[in-house]
C-alpha cells in the first residue's frame, strides 16, 4: 500500500496495511512552511514549530516499511531528523509526450492579452505567500530590461500581489493570468522565454519541470531542492532567496541575450530527460516489485519457523 499523506488517510493505510500484511510504502512532499507560513516564519516559533512538523513527519515514517522523496533533498531532510527505515529517491517525474518545445499559439497570445515583440517570464504556480512571487515583482521594478510577467495561478497571496503591482506601477509589464487550464498549460509555456520560480518551498517544482520539458531556460531560488533543477550557469540561475536585486540581474542578462536563452533552454532539455514519466513509472514498479517478493519471502521463512517449533 502507498500513502501520501502523514495525517489521516496514512494512518488508515497503516492499519489496513497491518490486518493485511502488506508493505506500507510513504512518500514525501511535505515541508513545515506549507504547513503554517505564519509558524514557520515567526522568529519565536519558527525553530520549535519546524521540529515539531519534522518529528512528527519522521514519528509516522518509521513506521512504514519504506520511504521515497521526490529528490535527493527531501530523502536527505528526513534521515537528518532521524529517519530509521530504507529510502529512495524517486522523481514525480512529467510526461515529456506531452510537453514538448514548439513554437507558441498567437491565439493564446492574444487571448491573455500578452503583448508582442517582448520577451516573456513566466510563472505558473499556486499563489500563496510562500512561493515568494512578491520577490519576482519588486525584481520586474529592478531591471532594466524591456520583459513582460506573466503569473498563471490562483491562491491567498493574490489580492497582495495585485496591490504590489499596483504599488509599484507595473500594471503594463505584469499579467495576471488566473487560473490556467490543464489544455493551455503547454502553449503557454510555449509562448513564454523565460521561466522563474522564487519559492522559498519546494521539495520538487513540478512546474519548473513542465517549463524545461518546453525547452525554456529557469531561474530559481537556492531553497531547499530547486537547484537540484536548476543548474546555475548551465540551464539557468540560481540566486539568493528573498533577494530581488540578484533575481532582477539575472532577468537582463537573460532578457539581452537571446542566444544564451536558446543556449540554456537545450540544457533544460537534456536535464529533464532523467524525469521522463515513463522511466519513473519502471522505477515505482521495480520497487513495488522487490518489495511485494521480500514480504512474500519473509511470509515463507515465518511460517518455515513456526511449523518446526
Amino acid at each position: 500500500r502507498d500513502s501520501h499523506t502523514p495525517v489521516v488517510l496514512g494512518n488508515i493505510t497503516q492499519l489496513l496495511a497491518s490486518g493485511l500484511r502488506k508493505p506500507v510504502i510513504v512518500t514525501h512532499h511535505h515541508l513545515p512552511i506549507t504547513v503554517s507560513y505564519t509558524l514557520t516564519n515567526e522568529p519565536l516559533t519558527s525553530k520549535y514549530f519546524s521540529n515539531i512538523i519534522h518529528s512528527y513527519f519522521v514519528h509516522f515514517y518509521n513506521r512504514c516499511d519504506y520511504v521515497t522523496g521526490p529528490t535527493a533533498t527531501a530523502l536527505n531532510l528526513l534521515y537528518e531528523h532521524g529517519l530509521r527505515v530504507p529510502g529512495q529517491v524517486i522523481s514525480n517525474g512529467v510526461d515529456l509526450k506531452k510537453f514538448t518545445p514548439g513554437k507558441g499559439d498567437e491565439r493564446l497570445r492574444q487571448r491573455f492579452n500578452l503583448p508582442q515583440g517582448r520577451p516573456i517570464v513566466l510563472h505558473v504556480n499556486r499563489l500563496s505567500y510562500e512561493k515568494r512571487i512578491d520577490v519576482l515583482i519588486d525584481a520586474f521594478a529592478k531591471m532594466s530590461g524591456n520583459g513582460h510577467l506573466a503569473i498563471g495561478g490562483t491562491g491567498v497571496a493574490e489580492a497582495d500581489l495585485r496591490a504590489q503591482v499596483r504599488q509599484l506601477n507595473l500594471n503594463d509589464r505584469v499579467t495576471f493570468l488566473g487560473f490556467v487550464q490543464d489544455a493551455d498549460l503547454h502553449p503557454l509555456h510555449q509562448l513564454a522565454d523565460v521561466f522563474v520560480n522564487p519559492s522559498e518551498a519546494e521539495l520538487q517544482s513540478i512546474s519548473m519541470m513542465k517549463a524545461m520539458a518546453c525547452g525554456l531556460p529557469v531561474i530559481a531560488s537556492d531553497s531547499y531542492a530547486l537547484p537540484e533543477l536548476a543548474h546555475h550557469g548551465e540551464n539557468g540561475f540560481v540566486f539568493q532567496h528573498g533577494n530581488s536585486n540578484e533575481l532582477a540581474h539575472y532577468l537582463d542578462i537573460f532578457l539581452a541575450e537571446p542566444a544564451l536563452r536558446a543556449q540554456m533552454g537545450a540544457k533544460s532539455l537534456q536535464i529533464i530527460a532523467e524525469h521522463d514519466i515513463e522511466r519513473i513509472l519502471d522505477q515505482w514498479e521495480a520497487l513495488y516489485e522487490h518489495l511485494a517478493n521480500e514480504f512474500t519471502e519473509a511470509k515463507v521463512r515465518n511460517k518455515f519457523t513456526a511449523a518446526h517449533l
